[in-house]
């Protein structure tokens, strides 16, 4: 569920890795 590369650091912290 990304919404843009901006929140990056919301939830996406989590599989971004």
């Amino acid at each position: 569920m990304q919404i843009d590369k901006e929140e990056e650091i919301s939830s996406d912290d989590d599989k971004e890795d």
